[in-house]
């Protein structure tokens, strides 16, 4: 429409030129001369009457080319307008376009995360299997060596103490028993007594000291012997006072606890089995940790 427009305003213009053109030849004296002739005052008033006619046709030209300029104006507003919604558009659809590539680079890195975290899921679950695996073979072998070995006379069963055991470190549980091991499907297998590290184990009954030693996904680990198939396992610690073959008294100080094993945080790993197989410790224990005497 703008080129409609413009070509129209052209050939009006052009028009108005040739005409400006033919009227300027006709001398500006013109209408005066026909005006003064006395001689053909026919051929004056004609020419006269032309004269008008030609004016008004121009100014009728001229109404006209301003109109289309006030048109032509008003298109051009129009487009510059439009042009300004058309670069808003773009604008926005740019930005909605860096948005969905970033959206789509961030769920990109997510699932790079995901996959990363599932291998690393994954190696946890193998790792937390093969030490699950080491240390029943390890008490099966300890308890056959323990079997013809006779027990002290004064040594009170173990079964007459279950719910009355101190628990081996003063802490706070931040893992019990048969709960899940993060996302790795295993369970726990014992419990975490959360303490600052140094702090002191102790045996939680009379027994003797059947492994001290480091153990993968352990760390520096001690096993003591209850006798009739009861053993009691103490995980992470810093350092272990006893060695194997060594009897211990009930509440005597054993080891203190640690980050060993590669543990980020300070806390004592606890279990009780009997003939190989763990059983909670809460229900052997009592009270909380905490409030250990």
């Amino acid at each position: 429409r703008q080129n409609e427009q413009a070509l129209v305003l052209q050939k009006q213009r052009r028009h108005i030129a040739s005409e400006a053109r033919v009227a300027y030849a006709m001398g500006r004296q013109q209408q005066v001369k026909l005006l003064l002739n006395q001689e053909q005052p026919s051929v004056a008033g004609r020419m006269l009457t032309y004269f008008g006619y030609f004016s008004r046709a121009r100014m009728v030209q001229i109404d006209s080319i301003h109109a289309t300029m006030e048109a032509l104006r008003e298109t051009e507003a129009s487009i510059q307008g439009k042009t300004r919604i058309l670069g808003g558009l773009h604008d926005r659809r740019q930005s909605a376009s860096e948005r969905l590539r970033e959206k789509k680079q961030a769920r990109k890195q997510v699932l790079v995360q995901i996959n990363s975290e599932l291998q690393n899921q994954s190696g946890e679950l193998r790792r937390l299997g093969e030490n699950e695996k080491q240390l029943q073979k390890l008490l099966a072998s300890l308890q056959e060596l323990l079997a013809d070995i006779p027990a002290e006379l004064s040594q009170q069963p173990f079964r007459s103490l279950k719910g009355k055991l101190h628990w081996p470190a003063r802490g706070r549980l931040t893992a019990r028993f048969g709960n899940r091991r993060g996302s790795s499907g295993l369970v726990w297998q014992g419990v975490m007594i959360s303490a600052p590290e140094g702090t002191r184990v102790r045996a939680v009954s009379q027994g003797r000291v059947a492994f001290a030693d480091w153990m993968r996904g352990f760390g520096l680990l001690l096993i003591i012997d209850h006798g009739e198939g009861y053993m009691s396992l103490y995980g992470h610690n810093q350092a272990l006072y006893k060695e194997v073959g060594e009897w211990v008294d009930t509440g005597e100080v054993v080891a203190t606890l640690g980050t060993s094993g590669g543990q980020t945080r300070s806390g004592l790993y606890f279990e009780l089995r009997h003939n190989g197989r763990p059983v909670n410790p809460v229900r052997w224990c009592a009270g909380e940790p905490a409030s250990r005497s």
